[in-house]
C-alpha cells in the first residue's frame, strides 16, 4: 500500500494530517495525546451542549501551533498550560497558537457550547458524528465522526 504524502497547510509548518491512506487530513503531528478529560453537559430537549475538555499531551517535535481535528460547536476559549491562548478554526481544524518544546508535557483546555451536528464522512457517503432523532441522541464516532 502506498501512503500519500502529508498535505501541508500553506500557513503552517505542520502537515494537515498524519497521512493515513483513507483519511489523510485526520490526526495531528507534533504531539502524542496522553489523557482526555471531557466534561459534557447535554440538554436533549434543545440539543445543546456545554463542554470543558482538557487534553494532556507531550510534544514529539518543536511546536509553534497545536492543532486538533474539530468540527464542533463554537469555541468559547482555549488555555495552554493554564494560560489563555489565541486560536482559530480553519477547515476541520482547531489551531492554537502555542510554543511547546520537543519532549515537553503540556495541557490544553477547550471550552465550547452550542448544537453539535453530524457530518458527511470523508470515507464514504454516510453521516457520522452527533445525530438527534426525537428523544434520542447517538454519536457515531468511527471512522471520523468524533470531531463533530
Amino acid at each position: 500500500m502506498v501512503i500519500p504524502a502529508h498535505r501541508h497547510d500553506r500557513r503552517s509548518s505542520l502537515p494537515q494530517g498524519l497521512g493515513n491512506a483513507y483519511y489523510p487530513d485526520l490526526g495531528n503531528p507534533g504531539y502524542h495525546a496522553d489523557h482526555y478529560d471531557i466534561q459534557l453537559k447535554v440538554e436533549p430537549a434543545t440539543n445543546q451542549v456545554e463542554s470543558h475538555t482538557r487534553i494532556e499531551a507531550h510534544a514529539t517535535q518543536e511546536l509553534s501551533k497545536i492543532q486538533f481535528d474539530y468540527q464542533g460547536p463554537p469555541v468559547d476559549g482555549v488555555k495552554v498550560n493554564g494560560e489563555k491562548a489565541e486560536f482559530t478554526r480553519r477547515d476541520a481544524k482547531l489551531v492554537i497558537q502555542a510554543a511547546v518544546k520537543n519532549g515537553e508535557a503540556f495541557s490544553v483546555e477547550v471550552d465550547y457550547h452550542g448544537q453539535p451536528h453530524s457530518a458527511l464522512s470523508r470515507g464514504g457517503p454516510f453521516q457520522v458524528g452527533w445525530k438527534v432523532s426525537g428523544d434520542n441522541i447517538v454519536v457515531d464516532s468511527q471512522p471520523d465522526g468524533a470531531q463533530t
